[in-house]
């Protein structure tokens, strides 16, 4: 989830409700794919469900593709592999580590809360806590309006690191925010931009 509130407009649009998610096992997602295919064997008995592995011809499209959603998601795509590489680093998987950024999230989430007018940015490690919260629409809404009243919003496109660039003046009143509020600092080994 990159954009909670183009994907709360995106979903009512297409589907006339916000689609929410839910973490599955394994066993839940082969069990899926398993109903999936069927279901498409189904419907679509002449069209293979894995038309990418199949040795199936792609037919001429009679009418050109148009687009419903408003939020770009290739786009959108491309300005998260930076995001992926930063948190792909093995300790973003330790339990005491992401306890921590959980913990971070929060007072995160309680400076935002403090500071509304000011365009704050986390560090990789909370940030990865709030791509994840972000995860499950209905919760993430529920949660921010009861924090904050409205959705906070995530903006995935500030990513100029230039002196005096949003992001690099977001980060420079962030420090200064969380180290009014906490005694722990703001920057974290392994959780800065690399």
């Amino acid at each position: 989830m990159l954009s909670p509130t183009h994907y709360e407009e995106d979903c009512k649009l297409i589907c006339g409700t916000v689609v929410d998610h839910k973490l599955l096992s394994s066993d839940e997602i082969q069990q899926r794919y398993e109903q999936s295919v069927s279901t498409w064997n189904n419907f679509c008995p002449t069209e293979p469900y894995d038309f990418l592995n199949s040795n199936a011809q792609l037919k001429p499209q009679l009418t050109p593709y148009k687009q419903i959603s408003t939020y770009d998601i290739a786009a959108a795509v491309q300005r998260q592999r930076n995001f992926n590489y930063q948190v792909s680093l093995p300790h973003f998987t330790a339990p005491k580590f992401l306890k921590d950024a959980i913990d971070r999230y929060v007072n995160f989430l309680m400076l935002k809360q403090t500071y509304h007018d000011q365009f704050l940015t986390p560090c990789y490690d909370f940030d990865l806590c709030w791509h994840t919260h972000q995860v499950h629409p209905l919760a993430y809404e529920r949660d921010c309006t009861a924090i904050f009243g409205n959705i906070l919003r995530h903006d995935d496109s500030v990513n100029d690191r230039s002196t005096n660039s949003k992001l690099m003046k977001g980060e420079s009143i962030t420090k200064k925010c969380w180290t009014t509020h906490f005694k722990e600092g703001f920057f974290r080994r392994g959780c800065m931009y690399r």
